[in-house]
């Protein structure tokens, strides 16, 4: 994934807050290869947990009604 790609990965990313994004959109051009490779793990597994929990929580929801 090359960095723009990213960029984009962590604007539209609902894991971080809006300093979040700030702190690691400005931190990236220091960031070595295995950095930003672990970050576009954390991110890209992190919004399909993030999902998938909220997929659960939703069908907790109508068990309960």
């Amino acid at each position: 994934m090359d960095l723009s790609q990213l960029q984009a990965l962590i604007q539209k990313s609902t894991l971080l807050t809006n300093d979040e994004r700030v702190y690691w959109l400005q931190s990236l051009s220091t960031m070595k290869q295995q950095h930003v490779a672990k970050l576009e793990a954390i991110l890209s597994e992190g919004e399909t947990i993030h999902v998938e929990e909220k997929v659960h929580q939703y069908f907790n929801t109508l068990h309960l009604v």
